[in-house]
């Protein structure tokens, strides 16, 4: 069994917590394009911002992954090969 990103549970966290995408990002300090990009599942967050989110609402990291049976898929950002 496998552990795999959900974006659904970013949706969720907001609904939870009662608040919007906007708020998240100013929050947090990041962009609202970025947390867009989250709830769509088009981008993941860092391990650091997952773990803010974690601290400040008292949840676990565990909240934000679904258990799959299949292997997830390793992406590599270009700029991280330098393409």
């Amino acid at each position: 069994m496998y552990h795999v990103w959900n974006p659904d549970r970013v949706k969720a966290l907001l609904i939870l917590q009662g608040i919007t995408e906007p708020e998240l990002a100013k929050e947090f300090g990041v962009t609202p394009q970025a947390v867009y990009r989250w709830t769509k599942g088009t981008k993941r967050p860092t391990v650091d911002m997952m773990l803010r989110w974690c601290n400040r609402w008292n949840i676990p990291p565990s909240f934000f992954f679904a258990a799959s049976k299949e292997a997830p898929v390793l992406e590599m950002e270009e700029e991280a090969v330098g393409v």
